[in-house]
């Protein structure tokens, strides 16, 4: 799920960067519509966007490899079956909510266990989103 909301709000940055390229040229429509459906198109892949926006800064470095690894999970999930553990499904959370709050400036706190901290369920540094890691 945590996918979905990534690759969700990924699309809506790369349609906010397209406007704001958009805006850039005065003289000529540098994105027309014919421009804009190619570059919204299936061979702009998650991927792909994403490592547009952070090379333009749109994401920072820590984010998008945040966001690359819950990809490549959900892909591994999805074709090969692997699984996902609790570590796996808390990093993809952060990352949709980093992508969330990048989006909309909202920041969002949401529970992220099964178990207590500290108990053999989620790690405990995945509790608190501010703390840096070791």
């Amino acid at each position: 799920m945590s996918w979905a909301v990534c690759e969700k709000t990924i699309n809506h940055l790369w349609g906010e960067f397209l406007l704001g390229k958009r805006a850039e040229c005065e003289e000529v429509v540098r994105i027309n519509k014919k421009r804009t459906k190619k570059l919204k198109g299936r061979d702009f892949t998650a991927s792909i966007v994403s490592e547009i926006l952070e090379l333009s800064d749109v994401l920072k470095t820590q984010l998008f490899h945040r966001v690359d690894d819950a990809r490549k999970k959900r892909n591994a999930w999805l074709h090969s079956l692997d699984v996902i553990d609790d570590r796996d499904a808390a990093s993809a959370m952060r990352a949709a909510t980093g992508l969330f709050e990048l989006a909309t400036g909202v920041a969002l706190k949401p529970s992220i266990s099964r178990t207590m901290a500290g108990t053999g369920g989620v790690p405990l540094e995945m509790y608190d989103f501010d703390r840096k890691k070791s």
